[in-house]
């Protein structure tokens, strides 16, 4: 549903205003992160869970938000001359009420992040969807422009905050406890600095794209990462919601920690490594046949966003393990070596336009595999050998996937068109599961098994 209201999104609006919006965005983010003040991932981590805890972290996040939605509304236009962008000001005045929205939902989305409701979760998420599509697409054919973007993060985000609630059965009593709010601030202060350093992390390229090259080249950009995106939702996302309540539970046993690690990278890396390569190899056929050829200049960045995605894929599941074993601080640390990287990457890729910033984030994910791995082994034990047999196990099928889209593209030439996209990603997908099956057989009855029993 998302994809198909984000290409619909794409079809009907500028790339400038994809980028509008999202310079406004990464603010938002940010201001979001604060928000919450890392208590979510506090109260899905502590072992014993008082109402007092609930009540604290609830005022506490929703003062904040109040506060940041105040600051911003009279600080948009000297942001706005900040960044030389005039129309920007109202956009970001309008996005400041997420700050508001997402506070009110934070602590009931935490409680059901730690019941693992996953019903919950997918009830929020087609709603949410269903809401913020519906208005940006109306708005967006209405000939609104940018306010589309906006009208659809803000319908998405009441949505979410509605429905979550409602599953929670769960209201917030007029009381705060210091006690309580002390006994969270800790990790969770520990877990914001951690998000904030993340969301520099991924998003330091978008506000130095928008201001170095401009709003169109951001849009361009945008839409390549958000496409990205959507994939890395597919696995990773999905995952992390499932991974970590368990490992939480489950990673004080430092031998059993260790297996789960190995089992979890085992089916991440043979969803991830596939589906990225695969889309790197289609990426003209997916944005210029979706999108429309106006989105040319982004299939590039798209490329180059995947290789660097299937080159990571073995360790997607790090912050998840660090955290749930307690570690928050050495999280923080890998976290801002990660920025620190990146941001010295794009400073010097974006002299090379928009390729150059993706070819950045590519070096820098390749760099930081091995401090990654060494993380890892500090927090959890586990077999070495086992755990790089699940990077070497898929890449049969992988090569075999490959060889069929590329050489179906170097014998029939096929024009840009949805037909051509379909039968290249049916023909893709195909030979990955068969080659797969006869390949590593023994895996996928695993990951089978597991999925349905939902144990790692």
């Amino acid at each position: 549903m998302s994809i198909v209201i984000f290409v619909v999104l794409g079809r009907l609006l500028s790339p400038e205003d994809f980028g509008l919006v999202s310079l406004g965005s990464v603010l938002i983010d940010v201001g979001a992160l604060l928000t919450v003040s890392g208590f979510h991932r506090a109260l899905v981590q502590r072992e014993r869970l008082e109402p007092g805890h609930l009540d604290a972290a609830f005022w506490s996040s929703t003062v904040v938000g109040c506060a940041l939605c105040v600051a911003t509304v009279a600080s948009a236009d000297w942001i706005a001359g900040l960044l030389d962008e005039p129309r920007f000001a109202s956009v970001l005045r309008v996005l400041s009420l997420s700050f508001v929205i997402i506070a009110v939902g934070a602590v009931p989305y935490a409680m059901l992040h730690r019941q693992m409701a996953f019903k919950a979760f997918a009830a929020r998420q087609l709603l949410a969807t269903v809401a913020g599509g519906g208005v940006g697409v109306g708005l967006a054919f209405s000939g609104a422009g940018a306010w589309a973007l906006v009208g659809q993060a803000l319908a998405s985000a009441v949505c979410s905050t509605i429905v979550v609630f409602a599953s929670a059965r769960w209201r917030p009593r007029l009381r705060f406890s210091v006690t309580h709010w002390r006994e969270i601030a800790g990790f969770g202060t520990l877990s914001l600095g951690i998000d904030l350093l993340d969301v520099l992390k991924n998003r330091f390229d978008d506000l130095l794209i928008g201001v170095v090259l401009g709003a169109t080249a951001l849009g361009y950009y945008g839409v390549a990462f958000r496409t990205y995106s959507i994939a890395l939702e597919v696995v990773t996302y999905s995952l992390s919601a499932v991974v970590f309540p368990i490992l939480s539970r489950i990673v004080a046993d430092r031998e059993r920690g260790g297996r789960a690690v190995v089992t979890i990278t085992k089916f991440t890396v043979c969803a991830t490594v596939p589906l990225f390569l695969g889309l790197a190899a289609i990426a003209d056929q997916a944005l210029l046949g979706l999108f429309g050829p106006q989105w040319g200049p982004a299939v590039v960045v798209l490329r180059i966003l995947c290789v660097a995605a299937a080159l990571g894929a073995g360790v997607t599941v790090t912050r998840d393990v660090v955290l749930a074993a307690g570690r928050p601080r050495l999280e923080l640390h890998k976290t801002l070596v990660y920025t620190l990287l990146l941001i010295v990457g794009f400073a010097i890729g974006v002299q090379w336009d928009l390729s150059g910033v993706a070819h950045s984030r590519a070096v820098v994910a390749a760099v930081m595999i091995p401090i990654e791995l060494y993380v890892l082994l500090r927090v959890v034990p586990f077999n070495v050998r086992s755990y790089m047999l699940t990077w070497i196990r898929p890449l049969p099928a992988v090569a075999a996937m490959l060889a069929v889209i590329l050489g179906a593209r170097a014998v029939f030439d096929p024009p840009i068109s949805i037909v051509w996209l379909a039968a290249l990603t049916t023909a893709g997908a195909a030979t990955y599961v068969m080659v797969l099956w006869l390949t590593a057989q023994q895996t996928v009855r695993e990951g089978v098994s597991r999925l349905r029993t939902r144990h790692v």
